[in-house]
């Protein structure tokens, strides 16, 4: 019994003490090794000048909004310090869109918005959701490639003679056409809608991932 009121003796002093020493004004502080930048958290919206394109190739990001306008334009809205690193550029008359350094976590925020007036290219991979929408897209052919998206909503309808989809590993696919001919592949894709019209259509995966109710053949 006397050794248990030592035992308790002793732990109520730890208790105090420690409590005590928690409170006291002048305990030091224990600051972990990262210390945020300002511009970690701060969300900014930049206007990226370009020269014309039409085509785009966007990856690592959240959203990708594409309209069908009257004339090409870009703006990134994202965390600043990865706003900062940013990269556009067009190459043989693709619009690049990227980073000097990759942190997903940050990239993962990003939004990109685009406007142009005709495309015969669009290539988005590892984003959130793709957007296409405003006026048709017209033009003799057009390509889309994309690969891990989550949904993508292509709105805008493709008046074209011939176009080529990609789609792999996607969640969700939408695709609103007008063309002669088109070809579509895709690989671990969980649904795909069709809704248009076309005159000649094949496929390349699993058919019963493909909604085509809304597809007219003529």
């Amino acid at each position: 019994m006397k050794m248990y009121n030592v035992y308790k003796f002793l732990l109520s002093s730890v208790i105090f003490w420690v409590a005590l020493s928690c409170s006291h004004p002048n305990r030091p502080v224990l600051k972990s090794d990262y210390q945020p930048s300002s511009t970690d958290t701060i969300v900014t919206h930049q206007t990226c000048p370009v020269e014309a394109f039409h085509g785009v190739s966007v990856s690592h990001v959240s959203t990708v909004d594409i309209e069908v306008g009257p004339a090409c334009d870009v703006q990134v809205e994202g965390i600043q310090s990865v706003v900062n690193q940013n990269s556009s550029q067009v190459t043989d008359g693709v619009l690049h869109i990227g980073y000097l350094q990759q942190n997903d976590k940050q990239h993962r925020q990003m939004h990109v918005r685009i406007k142009a007036p005709a495309l015969d290219e669009i290539c988005v991979c590892d984003a959130g959701q793709v957007l296409v929408h405003g006026k048709p897209l017209v033009g003799k052919s057009l390509r889309v490639n994309l690969s891990g998206v989550n949904v993508a909503h292509l709105n805008a309808c493709m008046q074209m003679h011939e176009i080529v989809g990609d789609v792999n590993d996607v969640m969700f696919t939408n695709l609103h056409v007008d063309c002669h001919r088109l070809f579509l592949s895709a690989k671990r894709a969980e649904h795909i809608q069709l809704r248009g019209k076309t005159h000649f259509y094949h496929f390349d995966g699993d058919h019963k991932r493909v909604d085509t109710q809304q597809l007219h053949q003529s």
